[in-house]
This record gives C-alpha cells, sequence and structure tokens, in this order.
C-alpha cells in the first residue's frame, strides 16, 4: 500500500505522511513525560507510545530498547543545551556578561519545560544502577557544563569584565 492509497477527501492527497524527524521529536517529548512522572523503572514503551500517539513498535523501531530511549531522551533535553552553549562561546563577540547570562536563561528556561526537572532527578538517581543514563548526566552534561561556564568566567577575567574570586 502506498502512501496515495486510500486518498480522503481530496483525491491523489496522501490520507498520511511519513514524518520520520518530527515523529522522533513526539517519542522523545513523550518520553520526557512519562520517564518524569514515573521514573525510569514504572515507565514503558507502551506508555511512551501511547502519549505519542503510535505503536510501541514505532517506539521501538526509532529507539530500540527502553534504556536506549532513556539515554536518549536525557542526551536530547540535557547534552544539547550545552552543545549550543559550546557553539555559542566559540562564535561569541560581545561581552562575557551578557554570554555568561544568555547561558544561564536558556539553562533555566529548559529546566522549566514541562517534564524537564523530572526527568533530571530520575536521570541522577538512575546514575548509579545504569551507566549510560550516568555518562549522559555526570559526565556529559555536568562535566561539560561546568567546563564551558569556566572558560567563560576565565575569558571574562582575562577581558577584565570579572574578577577572580577564590572560592575554595
Amino acid at each position: 500500500m502506498t502512501d496515495d492509497a486510500d486518498a480522503g477527501p481530496n483525491p491523489g492527497s496522501p490520507r498520511w505522511r511519513r514524518r520520520p524527524a518530527e515523529r522522533r521529536r513526539e517519542i522523545l517529548e513523550a518520553a520526557v513525560r512519562v520517564f518524569g512522572e514515573r521514573g525510569y523503572d514504572c515507565a514503558t514503551m507502551a506508555d511512551v507510545a501511547r502519549r505519542a500517539g503510535v505503536s510501541p513498535g514505532t517506539v521501538a523501531h526509532y529507539f530500540g530498547s527502553k534504556g536506549d530511549l532513556f539515554e536518549a531522551t536525557l542526551t536530547d533535553r540535557f547534552l544539547a543545551g550545552v552543545v549550543e552553549g559550546e557553539a555559542l562561546l566559540a562564535v561569541h563577540h560581545g561581552t562575557y556578561r551578557e554570554l555568561l547570562a544568555a547561558l544561564l536563561t536558556r539553562m533555566w528556561r529548559e529546566l522549566m519545560r514541562p517534564g524537564t526537572a523530572d526527568l533530571l532527578l530520575f536521570g541522577l538517581a538512575k546514575a548509579q544502577s545504569f551507566p549510560g543514563a550516568a555518562g549522559v548526566m555526570c559526565r556529559g552534561v555536568g562535566e561539560r557544563w561546568r567546563r564551558l561556564v569556566g572558560d567563560v568566567l576565565r575569558a571574562g577575567i582575562a577581558r577584565g569584565e570579572f574578577r577572580p574570586v577564590d572560592v575554595s
């Protein structure tokens, strides 16, 4: 059966379209909510599929296992922001005070997105028994975020925008 089969009211236009990029995004957004509400252990692929409006097989097609989906969800929600921040630093031309404010504002907005804070807590709680989550949450996000903020602060100190402070 092709996409054009069983055309609806407009003959020649498909009744449905394949949307792999959008479908992946919809599944990840659903997973944030499900993992955030139920935690890793209680969430199922079927729960995520139901929230995304797809079949469990579709979720498995895009992500494989529940563990792979959990890692992809953590990566998408948290690591992407750090990568964007690193890119901002690489091309930054304004003051480092402005950049630091922009990075912190972006992080805060991300944490305030529905399900994000709960997902963060479950990701951290699961890090000890789930090596993939530990890699994303600790090494992938935590260490890179600290390095990014440190780089901004060091650059701001070198330019005279910030003053060095002993925090030990």
